[in-house]
């Protein structure tokens, strides 16, 4: 990480990978975020440099540059596939890649996805499985949409005062580790 006037980089390392059910294997590595106004104004934060990606089972390489034009937004990339050789080389390329991470992918010119066209969030996978913390189980937000005020508020209290508890029993915890004294949960009130 870098720090400039009113201004940070971030640069990360390792890489992600994605694992599918034949066994391919994509490994995505990590660009650079510059997060602009960090003490004054409104934060901005922009990816920034290359993102790679290696399939080495079918011997692929995608390379995306970000924020590579001034006349584009900072959201556009270009870049390519390419045909790799066992060291990871470049040796064929496949096609041209460019688009905008918030709008649209084009691969030799053809738009294969576009924002404006579809959603890339299925609203029936959403409420397929919902995780149990998902807001629409929260029981203050429920009362309040039927329109029952006095409920919503008891069960934003209950909820207030939980958390509470939870923040203290994680000081005391905390206190308990740093001091070597017991911890004990039930005495935390």
């Amino acid at each position: 990480a870098s720090f400039g006037y009113n201004r940070l980089y971030v640069k990360q390392s390792g890489a992600r990978i994605c694992e599918f059910p034949d066994g391919t294997k994509i490994t995505a590595g990590f660009s650079m975020d510059r997060y602009n106004n960090v003490y004054w104004g409104d934060v901005i934060q922009e990816v920034l440099g290359e993102y790679v990606f290696k399939d080495v089972k079918h011997d692929l390489s995608c390379s995306l540059y970000l924020n590579q034009t001034k006349h584009l937004p900072s959201d556009a990339f270009v870049g390519s596939i390419d045909k790799i050789n066992k060291a990871g080389e470049s040796v064929e390329a496949v096609c041209e890649a460019d688009g905008s991470f918030l709008g649209f992918l084009d691969f030799d010119g053809v738009r294969y996805w576009d924002f404006q066209q579809e959603s890339c969030t299925s609203k029936a996978a959403l409420e397929a499985r919902p995780l149990p913390s998902d807001s629409r189980f929260r029981k203050d937000r429920n009362a309040l949409a039927s329109g029952d005020i006095d409920a919503a508020q008891v069960h934003k209290v209950e909820i207030e005062e939980r958390q509470r508890r939870e923040r203290r029993l994680r000081a005391a915890a905390a206190k308990a580790a740093e001091t070597g004294a017991p911890f004990v949960a039930a005495d935390v009130k």
